[in-house]
């Protein structure tokens, strides 16, 4: 068996988390890894919604990335208007103070893996993870290579091979079994959607437990349905079907493609033995609309944190990862996980009313403060 020499760091993902941790250590001269199962620039399915605390994030930890992600034509939309619709019935349209951007995330994430590799950071695509050996600090790849490290980060999404390295209680693999989402999109031409074209759009009432989508991509949109495992998989297709049938569009016609999404069962420990796990790997996902792009880049700035300030001692960085983790993001997932199962379970039983009660309670306002939130909030926990 053939063995690398010993990076300091070994990532496995080279997805936002990935490239975000990557970026950060290798800025400090640590010794990194970067392990992706495809070729990079890889394809992603993704609606590729950036919220202001994420592209406050992105200025924080890379600085004006605005130009770079125009040039390399990551960044194709800027927009204001929004809507939210109960199926067909729109409850609310209005234009928001703070911009959403829209981004190809094949070519999002190859820019920050361009920056990481700009930084120091060695990448190797094109290789999967087969199995981790925690007890052993080593990775091993379908090629038959073997790489050790001295931390591990766990970046690889939630069908994660690091995390599967991890021994969890049974009760948290059966709570993030129970919410594991389901999505499924396709792209379609701009003039496809309609009247939705051009703005983000969220539609309910097409599943339970779960939302629909329409957000734009240039001259495409990206359409889309998401739901948990309680709404029925038998349901999520036709559901899907007609949601598409509503916007005039034929699912025979178009490439639906599906991907899981840990849908609000962050682990309340996420990592051991020297490994830290971010992103989607951890089940950092808002358990509302489903963003992971924001808790990816935070994730993984609070670990390259963890792991500087242990790396010259050799220490685990596990325990203050966890901490800060405790401290910043599961308080904000749990608190949106109880509104997420009052939201559903009262719009399954009372279809459009508890969202225009909403709106009009705490006005417009209300959804787009949790949708943008404020990246102040989280920042003194990187300094």
């Amino acid at each position: 068996m053939a063995y690398a020499a010993t990076h300091d760091v070994v990532i496995v993902g080279a997805g936002p988390a990935g490239a975000t941790a990557a970026y950060l250590l290798a800025s400090e001269g640590v010794d990194v890894l970067v392990l992706e199962k495809c070729s990079v620039p890889r394809p992603k399915l993704c609606g590729g919604l950036l919220t202001v605390k994420t592209v406050q994030m992105l200025e924080y930890l890379f600085g004006d990335v605005r130009a770079g992600l125009r040039d390399g034509g990551a960044l194709l939309d800027v927009v204001r208007d929004y809507e939210l619709c109960y199926r067909q019935t729109t409850l609310c349209r209005d234009r928001s103070q703070q911009p959403f951007w829209f981004v190809r995330r094949d070519l999002y994430d190859h820019f920050l893996v361009a920056a990481a590799q700009d930084a120091g950071a060695r990448l190797s695509d094109g290789e999967k993870v087969d199995s981790v050996d925690l007890s052993d600090s080593t990775v091993h790849l379908s090629s038959g290579r073997t790489v050790r490290y001295g931390c591990l980060i766990g970046a690889d999404g939630a069908n994660s091979v690091t995390r599967r390295s991890l021994e969890f209680p049974s009760r948290s693999l059966a709570r993030w079994r129970r919410n594991l989402a389901m999505a499924m999109e396709c792209v379609v031409p701009h003039d496809r959607v309609g009247p939705y074209a051009g703005r983000p759009v969220i539609f309910f009432g097409y599943v339970n437990r779960g939302l629909c989508w329409a957000f734009p991509r240039g001259d495409r949109s990206v359409v889309g349905i998401g739901a948990l495992p309680a709404a029925g998989s038998s349901v999520l297709v036709p559901a899907f079907r007609t949601f598409l049938g509503d916007l005039d569009i034929d699912y025979r016609d178009v490439d639906i493609k599906g991907h899981p999404v840990p849908f609000g069962y962050p682990l309340p420990v996420p990592g051991g033995a020297g490994c830290l796990l971010v992103g989607d790997s951890a089940g950092f996902v808002d358990p509302i609309y489903g963003e992971g792009v924001f808790f990816a880049h935070y994730s993984a700035a609070l670990a390259a944190r963890a792991v500087l300030d242990v790396l010259p001692g050799g220490t685990s960085p596990v325990p203050a990862y966890v901490a800060s983790v405790r401290r910043t993001i599961l308080p904000r997932l749990h608190r949106r996980r109880r509104w997420r199962d009052v939201l559903y379970g009262s719009v399954r039983a009372f279809g459009r009313w508890p969202v225009k009660a909403s709106l009009l309670l705490f006005g417009k306002d209300f959804v787009l403060r949790h949708i943008h939130a404020d990246f102040a909030r989280y920042k003194d926990a990187l300094a």
